[in-house]
């Protein structure tokens, strides 16, 4: 160690830059999937909204979560159950625990930012649009990549530019429920799961025989 610091002058050791952030806001992730380098929802809150979770009943519409909800025991979500969980399950618990009067100042903002993407999803995919209601789909959602920008410095990707356009579509084609890419997304999963036993040159006839089995069973 002294023999390191003998051999360096000290005006060719390089320091790294101060952060702009409090470091209570930083960890050490604890697996592949924490890549988030602020730590808002933690263990505690995910306790809490699992057990909201159970205790909310759901219509028979509406995708449900998983139970332990937040746990990578439960594989990826679908964007129904994403669109659930966030308009319904994390609205409840997170009003209850950020929007009280001993909740902090960072707590509120980040709970006035969830509720614009929140409000905005709600708008985007009701069964009627009107011009008005495209336009508060657009406010919001230009009001929720503000504070991403103001509160965590998040860098802008595609699909947030995207995201912006979609008041233009809400404009000329009306709800959602008419032209969203579910039923393609479907397609997909269901052509993922199908087994080519590695190869991809057979695709096309194992998709044929596929088929035809599942005609042949009804």
């Amino acid at each position: 160690m002294s023999h390191q610091a003998e051999s360096h002058a000290v005006d060719t050791l390089q320091l790294p830059p101060v952060l702009t952030e409090d470091t209570t806001d930083f960890h050490i992730a604890e697996g592949p999937h924490d890549i988030s380098k602020f730590r808002i929802i933690t263990q505690d809150i995910i306790d809490v909204i699992r057990a909201d979770i159970q205790k909310t009943t759901l219509p028979s519409w509406m995708e449900r979560p998983p139970q332990n909800f937040g746990s990578s025991s439960h594989g990826k979500l679908k964007a129904d159950q994403w669109r659930t969980a966030c308009t319904v399950n994390l609205t409840i618990t997170l009003v209850r625990l950020w929007g009280v009067a001993g909740a902090t100042e960072r707590d509120r903002l980040l709970l006035d930012n969830f509720v614009h993407l929140v409000t905005a999803v709600d708008l985007a995919t009701r069964r009627s649009m009107s011009a008005e209601r495209a336009e508060a789909f657009d406010r919001h959602m230009l009001l929720y990549l503000q504070g991403l920008r103001d509160i965590f410095s998040h860098k802008l990707v595609p699909n947030h530019h995207l995201s912006l356009h979609l008041v233009n579509c809400l404009l000329l084609f009306g709800p959602v429920h008419g032209w969203w890419a579910y039923p393609f997304e479907r397609f997909n999963g269901l052509l993922g799961s199908l087994n080519i036993n590695n190869l991809p040159g057979t695709c096309a006839s194992s998709f044929v025989c596929y088929l035809l089995s599942v005609c042949e069973y009804r």
